[in-house]
């Protein structure tokens, strides 16, 4: 009767542990243990076995209050910012990748390159801000940032050209993967 009982709850178990994401995936609407539903006040129970860091900075200017996510070794892996700053029930908005172990389903990460995205990913935009370009990709809520002294010496200095992908070399490094719902 025993064995009876222990097959179940043996069975319940397996199927428990099957349905958990793996860390560090980034997918649409998700990324690692978060969702583009995932307020403030729940970062500190889905990092508990992390450290959560909350920066509140104030100044006449502006009132920024930005989360970051530490691993126990001191590793850090993600800044979010939350829609509202300063409601504990605003829904996170912008993250920034930090770790390398950050991989999208097609295996990109902030380590690839460009040619890595570009070949996996079809670019949206390419926008020129004041030292680096920003990559955004369609049907994706990420986005790369790659730095102007990426490009050759004709585009970096060149504000009014338009970039184009072609235009980006193939081993450009990536300076910053972004996720925004």
């Amino acid at each position: 009767m025993k064995k009876f009982i222990l097959l179940p709850a043996l069975i319940l178990l397996l199927t428990q542990c099957a349905k958990e994401t793996p860390r560090f995936q980034i997918e649409r609407g998700k990324i690692d243990l978060i969702t583009k539903n995932t307020t403030v006040k729940e970062i500190d129970s889905l990092y508990a076995n992390d450290s959560v860091v909350r920066q509140n900075i104030k100044n006449k200017f502006v009132t920024n209050r930005n989360i970051e996510i530490f691993e126990k070794g001191g590793k850090k892996l993600l800044s979010l910012s939350p829609a509202l700053k300063g409601a504990d029930t605003s829904k996170i908005n912008h993250i920034q990748v930090f770790d390398n172990r950050f991989t999208t389903p097609k295996g990109a990460h902030l380590g690839s390159t460009f040619k890595a995205f570009r070949d996996q990913y079809e670019i949206k935009s390419i926008d020129r801000l004041l030292t680096s370009i920003s990559v955004s990709f369609k049907n994706q809520d990420f986005y790369v940032t790659i730095d102007l002294n990426e490009l050759p010496a004709e585009l970096k200095f060149q504000r009014e050209t338009k970039i184009e992908s072609i235009h980006i070399p193939d081993g450009a490094k990536i300076k910053h993967l972004m996720i925004s719902w």
